[in-house]
């Protein structure tokens, strides 16, 4: 099946209607829920924006149906966040790309914070509306060919991204420490101070396990800094609890890292991590 779909993606790539698109109707299509929320913001009212993965499904298993595939290449503009985040996407993006169709890569115009802590492949910079400013003026600028009635609406999306860094920062989360279930709080505790003190799954994948060893330092890490909260993603806390002996059910807390909430809001969605870092 995925070798079907591959040739699809790839023989659609062929024949692309994307830059016969531009203009009137034109459509951008953005691979993720939490990156298309800021591209409405920037659109303007004659381009429209498809999200192409459904929110709430798992980004990184997302295998694309013909009708996605079609969808994709039929885009004025393809939004996508790269760092191989959309890993069943990848084959029909190259073919996209290769095509000489339009396709703007978020992860190409972040410059990641000097102090080592998060890899250079973390793909989760969506975290943090302080990331999301570097590629507004390209993003921007990507809109704007695409438009001939208006431009993109620059004031309206530093808007929605300012108002979710206040929403971080009067948190104050500073100093608070945090076990994650994998690696993808870096950027989010770069820009507000919190502290990442270990994960229970060591990597960026959501496939490794733990070892025994590992255990056993989170465990006692723990033991010794009641105050340390676990936050991992939706669905994972029951199993968590289970590896982190020493955690309670008040410390582990859930955190749909892929997902917008019901509001489709990106200042909620940041708001939603702030939730889970002080549990109020």
């Amino acid at each position: 099946m995925k070798r079907a779909l591959l040739l699809v993606g790839l023989l659609a790539a062929g024949c692309s209607s994307g830059e016969e698109a531009d203009g009137p109707g034109a459509t951008i299509v953005v691979s993720h829920a939490i990156l298309g929320a800021v591209v409405k913001a920037a659109a303007p009212s004659d381009v429209s924006v498809e999200v192409l993965i459904p929110n709430g499904t798992e980004v990184h298993d997302f295998e694309p149906s013909a009708k996605d595939i079609e969808k994709l290449n039929n885009a004025s503009l393809l939004v996508v966040n790269g760092f191989g985040f959309e890993e069943g996407l990848e084959a029909a993006i190259e073919a996209r790309i290769d095509n000489g169709d339009a396709v703007f890569v978020a992860a190409d115009h972040i410059v990641l914070p000097e102090n080592g802590l998060i890899p250079a492949d973390d793909p989760h910079f969506f975290t943090s509306p302080e990331q999301m400013t570097q590629i507004v003026p390209e993003l921007l600028s990507a809109i704007d060919e695409l438009s001939v009635n208006g431009t993109a609406n620059d004031d309206a999306v530093q808007t929605v991204l300012q108002e979710a860094m206040d929403v971080a920062n009067v948190a104050e989360l500073s100093g608070q420490k945090v076990i994650t279930g994998h690696e993808f709080l870096g950027y989010f505790c770069a820009m507000t101070g919190c502290e990442i003190v270990g994960s229970v799954i060591d990597s960026l994948s959501t496939e490794a396990g733990p070892s025994a060893q590992h255990l056993a330092e989170l465990n006692a890490l723990i033991e010794g800094d009641p105050s340390i909260v676990v936050v991992v993603e939706a669905g994972e806390a029951t199993e968590v609890l289970e590896f982190l002996a020493s955690a309670d059910s008040n410390s582990v807390r859930e955190l749909p890292i892929e997902s917008l909430p019901d509001s489709g809001s990106y200042v909620d969605y940041v708001a939603g991590i702030v939730t889970a870092l002080t549990g109020s």
